[in-house]
């Protein structure tokens, strides 16, 4: 079973306003709420086959949690 990201989900990233998204937060802070955390997404990326990356910045990130990672650059031409 291979995952796919188009970002780093693997760390906390605020938005350039300085908001991070519920998504990003960690288990002690989502506790009482159903959302996804940093330690799952990392537990998933270590359990799948394989990673499939955008860009080869996440490669790069992505590797250190799961040796199989590919880089299938985005297809959308930037221009558009």
């Amino acid at each position: 079973m291979l995952m796919e990201v188009d970002d780093n989900y693997l760390v906390e990233n605020p938005t350039p306003k300085g908001i991070v998204s519920p998504w990003r937060r960690w288990n002690a802070e989502a506790a009482k709420e159903d959302h996804y955390t940093i330690e799952r997404h990392t537990q998933i990326c270590e359990w799948v086959d394989g990673i499939i990356c955008s860009t080869q910045t996440l490669v790069d990130e992505y590797r250190a949690v799961n040796s199989n990672v590919y880089l299938c650059p985005n297809s959308v031409d930037p221009d558009d």
